[in-house]
């Protein structure tokens, strides 16, 4: 993950053509957008969102691009939880709550966390089950 919004901010507006002033209008001081592009000043929220809406672009997507072009492990995670066949497959579910406990390590996330304790939950279950049929 790349941390350097502002230069990533500023080659996508560059990149669509698009001058300080055009993006700044009367909302944003010109000099304020110089500081965020060179990394000097951290955007609030608000004023990162504005500067989306000025480029045509949201926020999943400049976040998409941050990533390199590649959906977060946060995301992969959210999406795999979300396919059913997770959940008919030990493997998969198996591999889902690692990849839920390797990301956990490093971040705090509560819906991770439910998915971890959800799917953690439904493997030992289907084992408990499996376990029962073979005694």
């Amino acid at each position: 993950m790349r941390w350097d919004y502002g230069q990533i901010f500023k080659e996508i507006r560059k990149s669509k053509g698009l001058t300080q002033q055009d993006v700044c209008g009367q909302v944003i001081h010109r000099t304020t957008l110089t500081n965020i592009e060179h990394g000097k000043v951290i955007p609030s929220f608000e004023n990162m969102v504005f500067l989306l809406e000025q480029i045509d672009m949201s926020l999943a997507e400049f976040k998409y691009i941050c990533n390199e072009y590649h959906p977060s492990k946060r995301r992969d995670i959210i999406v795999e939880s979300q396919n059913p066949s997770t959940f008919q497959d030990t493997r998969k579910m198996v591999e889902l709550t690692e990849k839920c406990q390797k990301y956990l390590k490093t971040h705090h996330d509560v819906p991770i966390q439910n998915i971890y304790r959800h799917t953690n939950s439904k493997y030992l279950s289907s084992y408990k089950n499996c376990h029962r049929v073979t005694n």
